[in-house]
């Protein structure tokens, strides 16, 4: 996958903070500036991985993300580093970084309606084998696989207008803490919809729109 926006977004991101850091000599200041080094490293191992390696150096990077939220409450009185805005920051790369992984999961899509070879091939495996998993398109909010802010659901065709999903809807997307919004429930729902009369075989599924 192609994690170049996640590495320029560190890369800006930790050169930001260690301007802010330079002039804060402190174990708080030196350790923070080791962890932010460490991540944007394994952000760039990752970038120039592929396969697993690629998988275990960014979640190496989400960890050393983990360790510099954990940081940041310790911050001295007066710092230049705004814990609240760094952490705040650091959410929306890791948001990012979970959705590129997701989005790298097979099978992928070309765009909206037009299936890749490969996943041609895997759909059509699959509608043999009556699984009954329909195609996705690219950039959809709600089952788009390449999209980094979108809930990347599959749909299951279980019977003739019948379609079943999974999801885990990230935190973003909440309304009240721990609950979904309501329009994002609504969003599922409108996919919902066109999903039930959409079809599983690759030759001639159909991709709907409100």
């Amino acid at each position: 996958m192609d994690l170049d926006p996640l590495v320029n977004q560190s890369r800006t991101l930790v050169q930001k903070w260690l301007e802010a850091l330079r002039g804060e000599p402190s174990p708080w200041a030196d350790e923070l500036e080791r962890w932010l080094l460490a991540w944007h490293a394994r952000v760039l191992q990752a970038a120039h991985s592929t396969g697993e390696r690629q998988a275990h150096a960014l979640r190496a990077a989400r960890e050393a993300v983990g360790v510099v939220r954990g940081l940041l409450p310790l911050a001295p009185q007066g710092s230049a580093l705004d814990p609240a805005e760094t952490d705040r920051m650091l959410e929306d790369w890791l948001a990012r970084a979970i959705a590129f992984e997701t989005a790298a999961q097979p099978p992928a899509v070309a765009s909206p309606g037009v299936v890749d070879g490969l996943t041609q091939q895997a759909l059509q495996q699959l509608h043999q084998h009556s699984h009954g998993l329909q195609p996705n398109s690219a950039h959809c909010f709600v089952c788009g696989l390449r999209n980094p802010y979108g809930l990347k659901m599959r749909f299951l065709q279980i019977a003739p207008d019948r379609v079943r999903a999974y999801a885990v809807v990230p935190e973003v997307y909440q309304g009240y803490p721990g609950v979904v919004h309501g329009g994002i429930l609504a969003a599922m729902m409108d996919e919902v919809t066109g999903r039930a009369a959409s079809g599983t075989d690759p030759a001639t599924a159909r991709l709907f729109y409100t």
